[in-house]
């Protein structure tokens, strides 16, 4: 791979045109493109691996598991009250038949 374009579009990115402004090329757009990308990507990777979040991350990936338990918890006492019920109301079923 050779570097030399990359620099020479950056010598005639730099360079001025006849009415003083800055001569741009879509190259150099799409280079600059490619540098913000890969600087929002490190950004990222940094702030999403980095210790101060660690203890953060770990107790936001056990929430649906946290919400889980809470309605196993509740299901189990609506279904212990029901199967009372429903013992209740089939013992007396059988003794209507």
């Amino acid at each position: 791979m050779r570097w030399w374009p990359t620099c020479s579009s950056w010598a005639l990115w730099c360079s001025r045109n006849a009415k003083g402004g800055l001569n741009v090329d879509i190259n150099v757009l799409r280079q600059i493109g490619v540098v913000l990308g890969a600087v929002a990507f490190l950004a990222i990777c940094w702030w999403a691996f980095s210790p101060k979040r660690k203890k953060r991350f770990e107790e936001d990936a056990k929430l649906p598991f946290a919400d889980e338990q809470e309605s196993t918890k509740e299901d189990a006492q609506k279904s212990e009250s029901r199967s009372g019920d429903e013992d209740g109301a089939k013992q007396e079923q059988g003794q209507d038949k």
